[in-house]
């Protein structure tokens, strides 16, 4: 059962998402295909995060953890837009898109998303309401984040950096990609440590 905190939660996630990607592609090459679908973002995006949630209640009542996996999917998603759009405003701002100083906007936009991500997770996805021990939760949540930057930052740099751009996409927008690619590859060590550690019951 889709419960209404959950419904006005993924529609605040969507618009926000669309808004942040609306941002971000003001720094990105992007083919004229896409860029004529963007204005839409704000309309239909919020749509899709809904029809996620939907998806995941109803998957939910099979599987319990799909309903919460859902939660971590969009909460993940818009603090990936978040990193993204963080990184994208420091390469704006510097003109600076490969190499240390590149590296380091990823980190900071990785900790700026982090922080937002703690909230998200810990009050909505893992319902974990009670401030008791919130000290201790961010500390664990500060340590698997820790090694999931670890994870974040060096897959980013290689794809980045090692790899450099491939398929004739441009540097700039190649970070983008890198920061997806990032992205992925840290989202199942991040769901387990938050759900097993951070917020277990």
């Amino acid at each position: 059962m889709l419960k209404r905190i959950d419904l006005i939660a993924s529609l605040v996630i969507g618009e926000a998402a669309a808004l942040l990607m609306l941002a971000i592609s003001q720094n990105l090459a992007l083919p004229r295909g896409p860029t004529s679908l963007l204005p839409w973002l704000p309309f239909t995006f919020p749509l899709f995060t809904l029809a996620v949630m939907a998806a995941g209640a109803v998957l939910g009542r099979r599987l319990a953890v799909a309903y919460q996996f859902s939660k971590f999917l969009l909460v993940g998603g818009l603090n990936f837009l978040i990193d993204l759009g963080v990184l994208n405003l420091l390469i704006a701002a510097t003109a600076i898109s490969a190499g240390f100083y590149a590296d380091v906007f990823k980190a900071a936009a990785f900790l700026v998303a982090v922080s937002s991500s703690f909230l998200w997770n810990k009050f909505w996805t893992f319902r974990s309401l009670s401030t008791e021990h919130a000290g201790l939760q961010f500390v664990e949540f500060f340590v698997v984040s820790a090694v999931g930057l670890a994870i974040n930052v060096s897959t980013f740099a290689l794809m980045n950096d090692a790899l450099g751009p491939k398929f004739g996409i441009p540097a700039v927008a190649w970070a983008s990609v890198s920061a997806g690619g990032a992205a992925a590859v840290g989202l199942l060590w991040n769901f387990l440590g938050y759900k097993l550690v951070v917020f277990r019951k």
